[in-house]
């Protein structure tokens, strides 16, 4: 099954979900992964610039088995992202990150409603029944999230990283 990245909206209460576009890169990105996230974000490249992100982004969008989106609050502010990558459609299973960006959401439950609503998504849309995370051990916020949202640790963590692991409705 191949990815319909281009058109995918995803409503919860608080957020809009939609396909993260090449546009939605601005500077306030750049500074959510360069000073906030530096220690947790997987994409931290040592000479991070507009070109080179907004390249990343047309690179992970333009992917048959990616889905990446932009966290977007009612009032249309950019605050966040979630990317599922690899999925693989025939295993049903998808790999997932998510990052909000925007110290003002951050501890204010946005991981949680946007990442219960695009797990139902993934399963309606493409019937994934696995979903697959990394975290930093030191990251306990999001470990707590994840926890939360039933995630379970996966028998071969790394020293510094845990692999955890959703199983969805199926």
């Amino acid at each position: 099954m191949k990815n319909s990245n281009n058109s995918i909206l995803i409503k919860t209460d608080r957020f809009l979900l939609k396909s993260l576009r090449v546009k939605n890169v601005k500077k306030d990105y750049i500074n959510w992964i360069r000073y906030e996230n530096k220690r947790f974000i997987e994409y931290n490249p040592p000479k991070l610039n507009i070109k080179i992100l907004k390249k990343y982004v047309s690179k992970k969008i333009n992917k048959k088995n990616c889905i990446f989106l932009g966290i977007f609050t009612r009032n249309k502010k950019h605050i966040g992202n979630l990317k599922f990558e690899p999925i693989n459609f025939k295993s049903k299973y998808a790999v997932m990150g998510i990052l909000i960006g925007d110290k003002k959401w951050k501890g204010k439950g946005a991981g949680f409603e946007v990442l219960k609503s695009s797990f139902n998504y993934l399963y309606l849309n493409y019937k994934i029944t696995k979903i697959y995370l990394g975290v930093e051990k030191k990251n306990l916020a999001a470990i707590g999230l994840y926890k939360k949202l039933g995630f379970k640790m996966l028998k071969n963590n790394k020293i510094y990283r845990y692999s955890m692991y959703l199983k969805l409705k199926n």
